[in-house]
């Protein structure tokens, strides 16, 4: 979960404004623009997404990570038994 609104925000009892909401979104598009072809992509990002006193940015990047084509769910495992509930 990536919060890039209000209303998620609120759903997680972080108090925010649409501003900061705003701020979090430009600055992330911005840092992947920039490193979009880098393959330290994931490291700058993380190390580039954060700000002070940002809820947002901080839930954010705690849950910022990459996954490899390999490790991609496909159609069957939807109809895997242990990952749906």
């Amino acid at each position: 979960m990536f919060i890039s609104e209000v209303a998620e925000a609120e759903y997680y009892g972080i108090q925010t404004t649409q501003e900061e909401i705003d701020y979090s979104n430009n600055l992330f598009a911005d840092i992947i623009k920039t490193h979009l072809n880098s393959p330290k992509i994931l490291t700058e990002t993380k190390r580039l997404y954060v700000a002070e006193n940002s809820p947002i940015i901080d839930f954010n990047n705690q849950r910022l990570y990459y996954r490899d084509e390999e490790n991609t769910l496909t159609t069957d495992d939807f109809n895997d038994k242990f990952l749906i509930n």
